[in-house]
């Protein structure tokens, strides 16, 4: 997790849904007093009565509210919120995806080159495909 990376300041926080159904988690690298790199703490951001709230005496209308007001004062966390964490693109691993050829209406065929053919058809009624295929494979 980035929160945890070494170079990640004391500071810096992300708002999450919670496990436990419908509230928000304020998730944030506080000082730690044991050494220099900060401790990930988190926060149960409640709601009632359509306002949000991590302490019952200080209640804000929207989330925008509260971090705002928490970049100002540290009111009960043990720092303010002072950088959000950079989003993280997902990792997404490639993968061979198998298709019944039945699924594929082929439309015409061209030859390339002294070798080789193209095929191209429909994938599911709807999406254009291409195939290229070599006339040296069997």
């Amino acid at each position: 997790m980035l929160m945890s990376n070494p170079d990640t300041p004391v500071g810096t926080f992300l708002i999450r849904p919670s496990d436990r159904g419908r509230m928000f988690v304020l998730t944030m690298l506080v000082p730690s007093s044991s050494s220099n790199q900060g401790v990930i703490k988190h926060y149960r951001i409640l709601s009632q009565n359509n306002r949000l709230f991590i302490r019952s005496t200080q209640n804000f209308s929207d989330i925008f509210s509260l971090v705002e007001h928490y970049k100002r004062f540290a009111g009960g966390l043990l720092c303010k919120l002072m950088y959000t964490l950079p989003k993280q693109n997902p990792v997404v691993y490639p993968r061979r995806i198998e298709i019944d050829r039945n699924a594929i209406d082929f439309v015409n065929s061209f030859p390339v080159g002294s070798f080789g053919e193209l095929f191209s058809g429909k994938l599911f009624r709807t999406l254009d495909v291409y195939n290229h295929r070599d006339k040296m494979q069997k």
